[in-house]
């Protein structure tokens, strides 16, 4: 006999209000990050898109600027497998607090 759980049923529509939140969000300009940085966004998270590309970050942010009207989004350049960049990256990111994380990156 198959069971279903709660998280069988789970979308991003589930995702509570984060309207004053912060999120950052690796591998935010393609597959799973990119759609948890526009489910984040649509849910009214303020976005920090981490990738290493700046030219494929701001190509990603523009897209979700277009779906999600009033997205707020900030790029910085991260690449987790220096630790130079997750230097520069602690330096440049300017919020005192994050609510969340999501890691959407692959190590080689």
């Amino acid at each position: 006999m198959e069971t279903s759980t709660q998280s069988d049923d789970w979308t991003a529509k589930d995702i509570p209000d984060q309207s004053g939140r912060t999120a950052i969000v690796t591998g935010a300009n393609s597959g799973l990050g990119f759609k948890a940085t526009k489910a984040f966004t649509q849910k009214g998270a303020h976005v920090v898109v981490a990738c290493r590309s700046l030219e494929r970050a701001n190509r990603a942010r523009r897209e979700i600027e277009s779906m999600v009207t009033g997205a707020s989004l900030t790029v910085l350049e991260l690449d987790l497998g220096s630790q130079a960049s997750i230097r520069q990256f602690a330096t440049d990111f300017d919020s005192e607090f994050i609510d969340s994380m999501y890691f959407s990156t692959t190590l080689v």
